[in-house]
C-alpha cells in the first residue's frame, strides 16, 4: 500500500472512531439526562406548591390538535416551549402565535414564538401570557369584598446545536426562562430554565425536555417563596411520505403520569388533519382534533382540546415562515 492510499485507509479510520464516540456520548447524555430527571421528580413531587401549572397546558393548535404528543415534533416557532432542540429542525425564521380562552372560563392565553438561524446556531425567543381578570375576593364573613386580576408571564431565549453522526441527526437545546406573575398588588419573580434533545433516524425521531431543571423559585414582594415544579417528557414520531405524508407521536409526561398521542395527515401541501388525545394518570381519555391551512408563507391551525370537567378549548394559531 502507498501512502496516498495509507493516509486515506488512516483518515476513514479517524472518522468512523469519531462517530463511533459520538454516538456514544450522545445516548450516554440522554440517560444521564432522564435518569437525573427522574431522580430529582421524586424528591420535588414532595416540595413543590404548582406554581406555573397553567404554563405546562401546551401551546400551538397544531400541537394542541396532536394530543399535545410534540417533544419529539417540535420543528416550527412553538420549539422553544415544547424541546429547545427543536430549533434545529425548524428551517428558515419562523414567527407565530397563539391565542385561547382556555377552558371558557375567560383565561386569556396567549403565546407568541419565534425561530431563526444567528451566528450558525439555530436560536429562539418567546413570550407566553396568561391573564384572568375580575375574580372575586371574599372575607372571613364568606362576603365577596371585590375582585382582583391575576397575570403570569414567561419570556424565554433559547438555542440549538444540531450535529450530524452518519446518517443520524442529534440536537441539544436549552432555553433560560424569566417568570413574573402579579396578583392583588403583589409581584413573584424567578428564573429557570429548561434542556432537551432530539434524534433523528430517518422516519424516526425521539425527544426528551426536562422544563425547569431542579425546580423554579418564585420569590414575591411578600416575602413568600413558590415554586415551579420541573417537568419531564419524553416522546417518539414516526414519519411516513406514502401514500400522503402522515406523522403518529406519542409522549409520556413523567411529572403527572400522563399519556399524549397525535397523528397528522397532510391532504395537499396546503390542507393538514390532525387528530390525538390525552390520558391523564387515573382520569379519563380526552380527545383532540384540528387542520390547518397553508397559504404559501403563512400557515394557520385550528384545534379543540376536549375536557369535560374544566370545559372544551378552542385553540387558534398562525405562523410566518421566511
Amino acid at each position: 500500500m502507498g501512502l496516498p492510499q495509507m493516509a486515506r485507509s488512516i483518515r476513514k479510520q479517524n472518522r468512523r472512531r469519531s462517530r463511533i464516540e459520538m454516538k456514544r456520548l450522545s445516548v450516554l447524555s440522554l440517560a444521564l439526562l432522564l435518569a437525573l430527571g427522574a431522580f430529582t421528580a421524586t424528591a420535588q413531587a414532595q416540595e413543590g406548591v404548582g406554581a406555573g401549572a397553567g404554563f405546562k397546558w401546551g401551546v400551538d393548535a397544531r400541537a394542541l390538535a396532536m394530543g399535545g404528543a410534540f417533544v419529539a415534533v417540535a420543528d416550527g416557532y412553538s420549539a422553544p416551549y415544547w424541546n429547545p432542540a427543536g430549533l434545529g429542525l425548524a428551517t428558515g425564521t419562523r414567527i407565530g402565535g397563539m391565542n385561547t380562552n382556555k377552558f371558557g372560563l375567560d383565561i386569556n392565553f396567549n403565546y407568541v414564538g419565534l425561530a431563526m438561524e444567528l451566528a450558525g446556531f439555530r436560536v429562539g425567543a418567546a413570550f407566553l401570557g396568561q391573564m384572568i381578570s375580575g375574580i372575586e375576593q371574599f372575607g372571613p364573613d364568606g362576603q365577596p369584598i371585590g375582585t382582583v386580576d391575576s397575570n403570569d408571564l414567561v419570556f424565554l431565549g433559547s438555542f440549538a446545536m444540531p450535529m450530524d453522526m452518519g446518517g443520524m441527526s442529534f440536537m441539544i437545546g436549552a432555553s433560560g426562562k424569566y417568570y413574573t406573575h402579579s396578583l392583588a398588588g403583589e409581584q413573584g419573580t424567578g428564573f429557570g430554565g429548561d434542556v432537551g434533545f432530539l434524534m433523528a433516524m430517518g422516519g424516526i425521531m425521539f425527544g426528551a425536555t426536562v422544563m425547569d431543571v431542579g425546580g423554579t423559585k418564585i420569590t414575591w414582594t411578600t416575602g413568600a417563596v413558590d415554586k415551579v415544579d420541573m417537568a419531564i417528557r419524553v416522546g417518539a414520531a414516526f414519519q411516513m411520505a406514502e401514500p400522503l405524508p402522515l406523522t403518529f407521536s406519542g409522549q409520556y409526561n413523567l411529572d403527572d403520569g400522563s399519556l399524549h398521542v397525535g397523528a397528522e395527515l397532510a391532504l395537499t401541501e396546503q390542507i393538514a388533519l390532525r387528530a390525538g388525545g390525552q390520558l391523564p394518570q387515573g382520569g379519563d381519555f380526552l380527545f383532540t382534533a384540528g387542520a390547518g391551512l397553508s397559504l404559501g408563507s403563512f400557515s394557520v391551525d385550528a384545534a379543540f382540546v376536549q375536557n369535560p370537567t374544566l370545559g372544551n378549548s378552542l385553540v387558534v394559531s398562525g405562523e410566518f415562515v421566511f
